[in-house]
């Protein structure tokens, strides 16, 4: 029984042993691993350092982001980390905390880089929650190399973004036209400079037209497939520039500027044209012109400034002075027309202008029409015509009374006294000249006043007879 316990007690102590050695094995790497964690390590503590990362965003216009060099400057060391938006020289830098200048600087000069401004932001994530984001100071780094500020803080992972905004000047060209044959749509207006803008009035081309800033040339001309000459310009005005308006037709625009300008053309030429105009007789009722036409007379303004020759429509530029105006048939008409005069008007406002002596005096930048009028007087032919519609007592109805109003010599005598009647009662007079139609009307007049006197000299007998018997019968009851 003993010796069991004792064997008991020996493998317990023996496993108590065996336990201890397993532990000291266990124990030793740790008290190693101990050891080194406390030697001084010479690099940077993770929880210490801070990363930088430069973006450049292009807002508008023809550039691209790799135009600029993007740079961040310690402000203590003057160190730098410099490249174009995406390279790793900009991306996720370690850097040093601190304060950091930042600019963007186009890598060319001179247009269209000159034309943008510079913003910059930054966002950050903050390794503890005082310190959760990094904020750009200043007011934009513009692309002239000025620059912004930024604060990074220890642990910060920091992204800065320039923005870079496309702001060209904006130009609007237009132009006035004061009188001539033109409108404002028949002129090209141009800009000349760093870049071009030209187009017709009131177009895209030359209406809030963004262009490079500069010194621009400006001009303006009748449109292509027009020859007409004659229009002065005036002195081109211009608003909304940084260096004040147009000097000897050039303006120059800045950054930002929003230009107006405008030019006024003023026409210097006198415009003349010729036409012919048929009236109707004043003797005749209706609109009835003849048988001609406008185009049957020739017209000519003749002066010292030039000649305007032509059937009706015939036109031309003059200059100005006093111009005498005939106007002569190309057809015969024998009298058919009579020149009744001229009469001339400004075609812009329709105002008549004088005539005197059938002369014309025409100014310069005015355009007047001068208007020759050709009276229709008629013919023998012409006229006629309307002797056909007097037949209405018609020649049918007269001889009925001419043969009872002959056989007596009373009758053909008392018809002869009519003014310029025959009286013969036998039909026409053969060595009248008149038509048939008159020579009938005045023998119905003659019968008829033979038939008055005959009924006036029978109502005399009867009233005769009447006062006759009356006295006989008034003797008889005397008796």
């Amino acid at each position: 029984m003993a010796s069991r316990r004792m064997r008991r007690t020996a493998a317990a102590v023996a496993l108590l042993c065996l336990a201890l050695i397993a532990a000291a094995a266990v124990g030793a790497p740790s008290a190693a691993v101990a050891d080194e964690s406390s030697t001084p390590s010479p690099a940077p503590s993770t929880q210490s350092a801070a990363r930088l990362t430069l973006v450049a965003r292009v807002s508008g216009g023809p550039a691209q982001a790799s135009g600029w060099a993007l740079t961040a400057t310690d402000a203590r060391s003057g160190t730098t980390l410099s490249g174009d938006s995406g390279a790793a020289a900009v991306t996720q830098v370690p850097v040093t905390p601190g304060e950091f200048t930042l600019t963007a600087s186009p890598h060319s000069s001179g247009t269209p880089w000159s034309d943008y401004t510079t913003a910059w932001s930054c966002t950050g994530a903050a390794a503890s929650a005082s310190a959760n984001s990094a904020t750009a100071k200043g007011d934009g780094a513009s692309s002239d190399g000025s620059s912004s500020t930024v604060t990074v803080g220890a642990g910060e992972d920091v992204t800065c973004t320039a923005t870079l905004t496309y702001a060209a000047p904006r130009l609007t060209l237009n132009i006035t036209v004061d009188g001539g044959p033109t409108t404002a749509a028949d002129w090209s207006l141009t800009a000349s400079g760093p870049a071009v803008a030209s187009g017709a009035p009131g177009s895209s081309d030359v209406t809030d037209a963004a262009v490079d800033s500069g010194a621009y040339r400006l001009s303006a001309a009748i449109g292509a497939g027009s020859e007409l000459s004659g229009y002065a310009l005036g002195t081109w005005s211009c608003t909304g520039a940084s260096h004040g308006g147009a000097a000897d037709g050039v303006v120059t625009l800045s950054r930002g500027d929003v230009v107006a300008c405008r030019v006024t053309a003023s026409w210097t030429r006198a415009f003349l044209t010729l036409r012919a105009e048929l009236a109707p007789a004043a003797d005749h009722t209706g609109s009835a012109t003849g048988p001609a036409e406008a185009q049957d007379w020739s017209l000519v303004a003749d002066g010292d400034g030039g000649v305007v020759t032509g059937r009706t429509g015939a036109s031309a530029e003059v200059s100005a002075g006093r111009y005498s105006l005939d106007i002569a048939p190309t057809v015969a008409r024998d009298g058919e027309y009579r020149f009744a005069g001229w009469y001339c008007y400004l075609e812009s406002t329709s105002r008549p202008v004088t005539v005197e002596h059938d002369a014309v005096t025409v100014r310069a930048g005015q355009s007047t029409t001068c208007v020759g009028t050709e009276q229709w007087v008629g013919t023998a032919a012409a006229t006629q015509p309307a002797a056909p519609s007097t037949p209405a007592p018609p020649a049918t109805a007269t001889p009925s009374a001419r043969p009872s109003a002959t056989p007596t010599p009373t009758s053909t005598s008392s018809a002869r006294p009519t003014p310029g009647g025959t009286g013969s009662g036998n039909g026409t007079d053969p060595a009248s000249d008149e038509n048939a139609s008159a020579v009938a009307d005045r023998d119905a007049e003659a019968a008829h006043l033979v038939w008055n006197r005959i009924i006036g000299y029978g109502v005399v007998i009867l009233l005769c007879a009447a006062v006759a018997a009356y006295f006989a019968l008034q003797r008889r009851r005397d008796r």
